[in-house]
């Protein structure tokens, strides 16, 4: 039942059905609202031609094809299309002559290029790569390289060509308006059909060969099968001058759709005309071309009604618009004709045929307020029906045979009827007895037969023979010769009732129960599933295997479907959850407080399923069903950048070579934004298809787009791309485009690599200079510096030899006269003292100017000769004296340049000490340490003597008296912090005293820059 009603006398309403049918017209894009001609091409995209222009399709916009060159400025009418075997797509006009699209480019193929006429009337390819083309001239043909030309003169029967068609074997058939021929090795060969009748005009004739071989010929208002030589006639002779057949398709599942001009769409099956009925008020009759996508879906292109869409609907509820009461469906059963037998719960029971119901039964027996627990027909026509207190009934051809416990039944409440392999009537009661009714004998079993006395819920036939019976408490039973068996095991579904039993191809029973969920008995093991592993409701009310072994389940979650190879799966492997596929939200679900288990889901001959559900009746057809989901093709369309015009990114034969992809194209260096365009060719329910896109080199994962198919980039950084994009339908694994587009955003000149080793090197040039000129300047100022120094150094050793040689000299001598005038002179008197004093402060003076002229001297500004001054100082310093005086110095003094500032302060400091140690401690032994550690030069004086309190730095000072001034260690810290070092005294009363002078030994010290 895919759209075409089977009703005798009315037709079926397709506007009624929700979900099957859509309209697109000029307002939503469609170029104009007559559409000729209708095409899927390999690459998915959907072809419509009209009479404003070529549209391109996918389910969501329509992108028109301009095509150029045309002979006038109308807009160009199409009239045919067609897709040969090398992907080219030919389009025929009906005044602008044929179009070629073939990798991206548009040709134009008019009467100047060999065509007979630029009228096209039709167009059809095949297998060798010809092209065929009719005209209103006659016929061409394309080989490849230019058009042959076949008219009267050739054998035509009129140069008015109707149509072209290529069948399977090769035969091209070419109707004409006064006669059919076909195109036979080469030559035209006449095909006698007579086309003339009565008020029919035979310019609309066609051939049509179908998926079974045969050939098909249309004329107006009627079919020809010209294999079997039946001719069909549908319309009256009064409709013969509204009423024109123009297209001709055939379906998937081998049915003829037709087009017609006055009567819209029919369908024709078993050799009958069904009419397809598009509402009155919304649609145009005239269908001018039909076409099925690769999905099942049927497109129509009507005259002004637009572009129509009907989708394949696999399944139908009928309700009461079919006929049915306003209740609960508890049972059915399929008899011969194809007549459906229903009982509704307080309703009785009815016939359904062709898709109609109606009230069996008659106003009296049973009666329209019976409850019908279970239905079953006989081969000979009788049709039994169970009963929730009102017996068991039987009906044929108006007759009613009923029985009640009057009659020997154990109780009026019958739930379960069923038929055995002889013919036999079973009926299970609800006091726990099965009734045999066989001829004119009724048998009856119970617990002496095995049976446990509980309500027996259901009953069907054993392949093996005898029967199968459920009971209420869960009890699964065999009969044969008369015998029940309880065949319940262990791992059975428990005590629950049972509602369905189904048994398969392969001699599995199949237990559907209340609340215990599935279970399958199988080769003596019972594997069973809840909603704990897969089942989605305890409650299975209906199970039933299709002819492909699928197993379909009318659950009180709805109908669910397990896939042959799932069962296989979870039937090997307990512990693997049963996959269950929904399929619809018709529950099954019982109004009533007694449990019954009259057939809720059965199987006809022609592969229907059938379902009392708690909606109404559900009809699926698994013709239709089991077309597997197709995968369907996901492609960037284009891509624009700065808001410019798009580019094509499409692949295949109509857009690029075969297999080139093209190297990355390169976008513009001012890059501001970028909006890529993709899509994805599934026409079934466009609007719930989802997508994500990753664009590599910038988005770190997939970007989820919902039903959005376009993408918005600003600005990106320079560098390669590659762009990605998938879609899916719901609860469907992502399928990726095969195409991605790969792109550069390239780096501008002054972003080059060469101009950024250009860069490079000119700043490392100018580095280079800038450190030349501040090197050779720093070198200036150095040398001038080091010239200055020199020049100090070389006045200082002038100064140091002037003061030695002069002053020296002459202090000596002062030193040497005054001696020698204090022998001379008496040793008492004043003279004698006076003379002694000069001659002291002579020799002083002259120790003194030997520290002096060892301070200026340059050569002695080195840590080397400090350390060897201050050693030979200290001895000398402590000869002839009562103290005695031990040095320690370091093993190895490095060179370090000393300034004399630094020379001079610290000799100071160190002679202060001295003196302190001499004048003021009353020390017996001295020791002297000089060492270098880490650029720290460090002169400790430590002697033995009586010792002191140490004064704070900013307190008043006890001891400090010396020759130098008498500021002691206030002038000996000072001198020390002048040339950033530091001077340290510690001391104790009666414990001695340790002074430490500690100098960094750096640029400050070194007096050097």
């Amino acid at each position: 039942m895919f759209f075409a009603d089977q009703a005798r006398s009315s037709d079926f309403d397709l506007a009624e059905t929700a979900g099957t049918i859509r309209i697109w017209r000029n307002a939503e894009g469609l170029p104009s609202d007559s559409v000729t001609a209708i095409i899927q091409t390999r690459d998915g995209f959907l072809w419509a031609g009209t009479s404003a222009g070529l549209v391109r399709f996918d389910g969501v916009k329509f992108t028109p094809l301009k095509l150029a060159d045309s002979l006038t400025n109308n807009p160009i009418s199409v009239t045919a299309l067609c897709e040969d075997s090398d992907g080219r797509l030919w389009i025929g006009t009906q005044q602008n002559g044929l179009y070629q699209l073939f990798q991206g480019i548009v040709r134009h193929y008019t009467t100047d290029r060999g065509l007979l006429d630029n009228g096209v009337t039709s167009l059809e390819a095949d297998k060798k790569g010809l092209v065929w083309i009719g005209t209103q001239s006659g016929l061409n043909l394309w080989t490849g390289q230019e058009f042959k030309s076949f008219t009267t003169n050739d054998g035509l029967p009129d140069k008015f060509i109707s149509g072209v068609n290529v069948a399977r074997s090769g035969t091209v058939w070419i109707t004409t308006r006064v006669g059919m021929c076909r195109f036979i090795n080469g030559h035209i060969a006449p095909y006698a059909l007579q086309t003339e009748s009565q008020g029919r005009s035979p310019e609309y004739l066609g051939a049509y060969e179908d998926h079974r071989g045969n050939l098909w010929a249309f004329g107006d208002t009627y079919l020809i099968n010209l294999a079997e030589g039946k001719r069909f006639n549908y319309f009256r002779s009064s409709e013969s001058a509204s009423v024109r057949i123009w297209s001709l398709c055939e379906g998937r599942d081998g049915r003829l759709w037709i087009g017609t001009s006055g009567r819209g769409l029919f369908c024709f099956e078993d050799n009958r005309f069904q009419p397809v009925v598009l509402g009155e008020n919304r649609w145009s009759y005239d269908v001018r071309a039909i076409c099925e996508d690769r999905e099942g879906n049927l497109w129509l292109g009507t005259y002004g009604g637009g572009l129509a869409q009907l989708r394949p609907q696999s399944m139908h509820v009928l309700r009461v618009g079919e006929g049915l009461p306003d209740g609960l469906p508890t049972a059915l059963t399929l008899a011969s004709g194809g007549r459906v037998y229903v009982g509704i719960q307080r309703a009785g029971l009815f016939v359904g045929e062709s898709g109609r119901f109606e009230r069996t039964g008659g106003d009296g027996g049973l009666a329209a307020q019976n409850f019908v627990t279970a239905v079953c027909a006989a081969p000979d026509g009788t049709v039994w029906a169970g009963t929730l207190g009102d017996g068991l009934y039987g009906l044929r051809d108006d007759r009613e045979i009923h029985f009640t416990t009057a009659d020997g039944l154990a109780d009026d409440s019958v739930l379960a009827v069923c038929l055995d392999g002889q013919g036999a009537v079973w009926a299970g009661t609800r006091a726990g007895t099965v009734h045999r009714f066989a001829g004119n004998k009724m048998t009856r079993f119970d617990t002496g037969q095995g049976l446990p006395g509980t309500p027996v819920t259901v009953l069907i036939r054993s392949a093996a023979g005898g029967i199968w019976a459920g009971t209420q408490d869960g009890q699964i039973l065999r009969e044969q010769d008369g015998t029940f068996m309880d065949i319940r095991k262990a791992n059975d579904p428990g005590q629950n009732p049972v509602l369905a039993l189904d048994e398969g191809e392969t001699g599995r029973l199949w237990i559907g129960t209340a609340g215990g969920g599935l279970a399958c008995l199988t080769n003596g093991t019972t594997v069973s599933w809840n909603t704990s592993n897969g089942l989605p409701s305890s409650v299975v009310a209906g199970v039933v295997e299709d002819g492909s072994r699928n197993l379909w389940l009318a659950t009180g979650a709805g109908i669910y479907r397990v896939n042959s190879a799932d069962l296989e799966a979870a039937l090997c492997n307990p512990q693997i959850p049963l996959a269950c596929k929904f399929i619809s939200e018709a529950k099954t679900l019982s109004a009533s407080a007694t449990v019954f288990g009259g057939t809720r889901a059965a199987l006809s001959p022609d592969g229907e399923l059938w379902f009392a559900t708690s909606d109404g009746v559900l009809n699926i057809d698994t013709r239709q069903s089991e077309i597997p989901p197709s995968t369907f093709p996901v492609c960037i369309e284009n891509a624009a950048w700065n808001g410019g015009a798009p580019v094509s990114l499409l692949h295949g034969a109509l857009w690029s070579p075969a297999g080139d992809s093209g190297p990355p194209i390169k976008t513009p260096v001012d890059l501001r934004s970028l909006e890529i365009h993709f899509t994805a060719l599934s026409y079934v329910a466009p609007g719930d298809l989802r997508f994500r896109h990753k664009l590599e080199g910038s988005d770190p994962d997939w970007v989820n787009d919902g039903g959005a198919r376009l993408v918005r980039y600003g600005r990106l950084p320079y560098g390669h791309y590659r762009f990605r994009v998938a879609a899916r339908n719901a609860d469907e694994d992502w399928q990726e485009a095969a195409e991605t587009f790969a792109f550069i955003v390239p780096t501008p000149l002054y972003f080059q690599s060469w101009a950024i080793f250009l860069y490079g090197l000119s700043a490392i040039a100018l580095v280079t200079a800038i450190v030349r000129i501040v090197s050779h300047r720093r070198l200036r100022i150095a040398l001038a510096r080091l010239e200055q120094q020199q020049t100090l150094e070389r006045e200082r050793m002038r100064i140091a030899r002037d003061m030695h040689d002069e002053m020296g000299s002459k202090l000596t001598k002062i030193s040497f006269l005054s001696e020698h005038a204090q022998v001379d002179a008496e040793s008492t008197g004043p003279f004698a003292g006076k003379m002694q004093t000069i001659a002291q402060t002579s020799r002083e003076l002259l120790q003194t100017m030997d520290e002096i002229v060892w301070v200026v001297n340059p050569r002695n500004d080195t840590l080397e000769n400090l350390v060897t001054y201050l050693s030979h100082y200290a001895i000398e310093y402590f000869q002839n004296t009562r103290v005695e005086c031990e040095l320690r110095l370091s093993s190895e003094i490095p060179y370090y340049p000393l300034s004399s500032e630094a020379r001079h302060n610290l000799f100071l400091t160190f002679e202060e000490a001295l003196n302190n140690v001499l004048k003021h401690s009353g020390a017996s032994k001295v020791q002297v340490e000089m060492a270098v550690n880490a650029l720290v030069f460090e002169v400790k004086v430590t002697d033995n003597g009586q010792g002191f309190i140490v004064p704070p730095l900013s307190g008043p000072v006890d001891r400090m008296a010396g020759k130098r001034g008498g500021n002691g260690l206030r002038n000996m810290r000072q001198r020390l912090a002048d040339i950033g070092g530091e001077c340290l005294v510690s001391s104790q009363p009666a414990a001695g005293t340790t002074v430490t002078a500690r100098i960094r030994l750096n640029k400050k010290t070194a007096g050097k820059t």
